[in-house]
């Protein structure tokens, strides 16, 4: 028997509200394994942290939404070179749990991820291969025929702040209106050059908007 292991977005705990045991019911019963990973989102603030201590670039431009880089590679390519070379939570803790369930036997354990966007089901598959499977909410929920589907929620469980360093600015932007135009104003230059991160999610007010869910 295989052991089918699933990470699920922390947006999914959200919409699910005071449903989410039962949906742990649901999938227990289906033979899922809870995976988690808490350390990812401390981990990442830390590397974050780290490069901006070792790198001049400035600002540099967070690397947590695909869309935001895919964006930058169509319409801003002279910003590529200020990309941080850091990957999504989502995906290290993809590494992670895979290094640590499948990999010693992968005919015996499979992983399972739970994306908001289809974006970062690309992004997954374009890294992984079908090593793990990588799935949007809505389409997991038609695979398992788990109702009701969830309506979206008011706030995003990660908001826009995720880089609140002490002494280090930050400007945020979210929704493609105010992601291109502040990708625009890097182009040019036109960044206060005090400004150390890009905070850049392209589903407006967070990933709690993303087309996965």
């Amino acid at each position: 028997m295989t052991d089918r292991f699933l990470w699920m977005n922390p947006v999914i705990g959200r919409m699910a509200g005071d449903d989410y045991p039962t949906l742990l019911g649901r999938l227990a019963r289906r033979g899922y394994r809870i995976a988690t990973c808490p350390e990812a989102r401390d981990e990442i603030r830390g590397t974050y942290l780290s490069h901006l201590e070792r790198s001049p670039v400035r600002p540099l431009i967070d690397a947590r939404c695909p869309r935001i880089v895919s964006l930058i590679r169509e319409r801003f390519p002279t910003l590529l070179e200020r990309i941080a070379p850091i990957p999504p939570i989502l995906i290290l803790c993809a590494e992670r749990l895979y290094r640590c369930h499948c990999a010693p036997d992968p005919q015996k354990a499979s992983l399972t991820i739970i994306t908001p966007c289809s974006e970062l089901v690309d992004y997954g598959k374009s890294l992984f291969g079908e090593r793990i499977r990588f799935r949007t909410w809505k389409d997991f929920q038609l695979e398992e025929s788990l109702l009701p589907l969830y309506p979206r929620t008011d706030a995003s469980p990660v908001p826009p702040g995720f880089f609140d360093f002490p002494g280090i600015q930050v400007l945020e932007g979210s929704g493609p209106e105010a992601v291109t135009d502040l990708l625009g104003r890097a182009e040019a230059g036109r960044i206060d050059p005090e400004v150390a991160i890009l905070e850049l999610l392209y589903c407006r007010d967070g990933c709690h908007n993303g087309d996965g869910v």
